[in-house]
């Protein structure tokens, strides 16, 4: 009868155990071998991994979601990089990094924003002189290759 009870308290190990993101199998095994509520104790003692994952993935969703670039923010940084260029304070060249950091953030983040309101504000911009028309044909091959899903992951 007691081998029995150590049996089955073992086997609730198991459950709990991966609810908290740790191998359930390795801890049934360690609560047969051990005792059941030594493994018990030490399951609560010990970080839960489900939770620490779910922090982590949250804690990125967030960084990421900073870094998606709204076409008022685009727009923006363009503009006064180019009033910068006129007033000869930045180079060419750094408005150029400017740009391409932008684009950058374009193909890896996405935008915010319907991608007609984005192109729009980018049209503004090739008439302001801001950026030229090979410029605007970089930025929309960025917005299409963020349209096409990455490996691993499903169209939306």
């Amino acid at each position: 009868m007691l081998v029995f009870a150590w049996i089955v308290f073992s086997g609730l190990i198991w459950p709990l155990a991966e609810r908290r993101g740790r191998d359930g199998y390795l801890w049934f095994f360690f609560a047969l071998v051990t005792s059941p509520l030594l493994a018990g104790m030490m399951l609560f003692a010990l970080q839960d991994l489900a939770q620490a994952d779910a922090a982590d993935k949250a804690a990125t969703a967030k960084r990421i979601e900073g870094k998606i670039v709204s076409h008022e923010h685009f727009a923006d940084q363009i503009g006064k990089s180019k009033a910068l260029v006129d007033r000869k304070i930045v180079t060419p060249e750094e408005h150029q990094k400017l740009l391409a950091d932008l684009t950058d953030d374009v193909a890896t983040f996405g935008i915010k924003g319907t991608e007609m309101d984005f192109l729009t504000a980018l049209a503004g911009l090739v008439e302001s002189g801001a950026i030229s028309t090979a410029d605007l044909s970089s930025v929309k091959a960025a917005l299409e290759k963020r349209r096409k899903p990455f490996a691993g992951e499903s169209a939306a």
